[in-house]
């Protein structure tokens, strides 16, 4: 099985709209580079850093969803894992994509802020955004953060139409990509919720650290000094 992991990181400048987002030139890019492709390496798998648009949509967070428009992707490899550029593969992290799920679904690391909702909750906040056609207790049960998915050929092809609409909203990606999958009837499982995790202190039983969040541009930021701890010449 061929495998590959794929990050972004992309000047924002070359973009119409280099504010969409607040992506910091965090030293946390370079933590998060040295750790995946040293999961590569243990793990077998390709690893490879996009750094020029292709998409070329508004912002590089939006070129992600070149993983369905190109087939090349999913042509070659049969598990194709995204991550965001300040995630950090922990050092005693398993091999994610012997996950024992499904060859057709989509997969992302559980998400317990929106799973632990109720479902009115949900009916009361998807009022009047994307997902307000969307079956509530659907949105319950599959909201993710999508700083760490995996796809494959068969999500990809379920997919494919629903994601040649990503120009057609006025919404974050991360929101439409949400959209995408609850709307296109592809099937969903989780990954293990320690495939996403917010910094809250040194790795324990995380598997992979997620630095969401703006102190992370910042050098003083607690983070830093666990990460020089485990990767000094960065």
């Amino acid at each position: 099985m061929k495998n590959i992991i794929v990050q972004y990181q992309i000047d924002v400048n070359k973009y119409s709209d280099p504010t969409y987002n607040n992506l910091y030139p965090a030293k946390i890019n370079d933590y998060s580079l040295i750790s995946f492709q040293e999961y590569a390496k243990k793990y077998n798998c390709e690893f490879v850093r996009i750094t020029e648009p292709k998409i070329n949509y508004k912002h590089p967070t939006w070129e992600r969803f070149d993983l369905w428009l190109d087939p090349y992707w999913t042509d070659k490899y049969d598990q194709i894992l995204y991550v965001d550029t300040d995630v950090i593969a922990g050092p005693f992290a398993p091999n994610i994509f012997q996950h024992g799920l499904r060859d057709d679904s989509f997969k992302a690391a559980r998400y317990d802020r929106y799973r632990s909702k109720t479902k009115e909750w949900h009916i009361e906040n998807n009022k009047n955004t994307i997902f307000q056609s969307i079956d509530p207790e659907v949105c319950k049960n599959i909201r993710f953060q999508t700083g760490c998915f995996i796809i494959n050929k068969k999500c990809r092809d379920t997919m494919l139409e629903t994601v040649k609409k990503y120009r057609e909203f006025d919404v974050d990606d991360g929101q439409v990509l949400n959209w995408m999958v609850m709307s296109s009837g592809v099937p969903y499982e989780d990954l293990d919720a320690s495939y996403n995790v917010k910094w809250r202190g040194p790795i324990n039983k995380e598997n992979f650290l997620h630095c969401a969040g703006g102190k992370k541009h910042k050098m003083n930021a607690s983070i830093y000094n666990w990460l020089h701890i485990q990767w000094p010449t960065v």
